[in-house]
């Protein structure tokens, strides 16, 4: 008897630890690293309101979505290009914003199932002069790198940073689309 108890509360805890993690390619499952998307499950929920819901979710989130921010295929699909702040640093005893997170979110939907892509673009500079912060690859006249050229993280505050705001975006995904909207 205590083994079925057991067997649920594991794939439950499994379900849950689904997470983003950053690495020299990219962001990947923590659970299994050569996925590079999450996949949750909403049994009672059609495509079109999975659809839906996330849709509500992104417009609250993200306020201002003009142009080329969310792109969509009506029902399956929701691309949506965020940018939000990012890391801060303490300066002077205060804490300062440096940069912002550009980050894709590739949203495709099936009947009760939801699969999240997590796209790392770059770091934009807080100021004109500054400069970007990209993935692999930057040196002293194209920007930083989280990653040196052997993958190992160089910027580890902007490596947390971008895991950071990965997962905060799946976490409120999934606690949004969980959410029963019952009036």
């Amino acid at each position: 008897m205590r083994k079925l108890l057991l067997i649920p509360l594991l794939f439950c805890s499994m379900a849950f630890s689904q997470e983003f993690i950053l690495t020299a390619n990219n962001y990947v499952n923590n659970t299994d690293e050569s996925k590079n998307y999450i996949v949750v499950e909403y049994p009672d929920l059609s495509q079109k309101e999975l659809f839906d819901k996330t849709k509500t979710f992104i417009h609250t989130k993200f306020q201002n979505l003009k142009g080329d921010g969310l792109n969509e295929v009506q029902f399956s699909h929701l691309k949506l290009r965020s940018k939000s702040p990012g890391a801060y640093i303490k300066m002077f005893g205060s804490k300062n914003l440096t940069d912002y997170i550009n980050i894709t979110y590739d949203i495709s939907f099936k009947d009760g199932k939801v699969m999240i892509k997590a796209i790392f673009e770059d770091f934009e500079a807080n100021d004109i002069a500054g400069e970007k912060t990209y993935l692999t690859g930057g040196n002293s006249w194209s920007g930083k790198s989280i990653f040196n050229k052997n993958g190992k993280i160089w910027l580890k505050e902007y490596f947390d940073d971008a895991n950071n705001k990965a997962n905060q975006f799946l976490q409120e995904l999934k606690a949004y689309l969980s959410n029963k909207e019952d009036w």
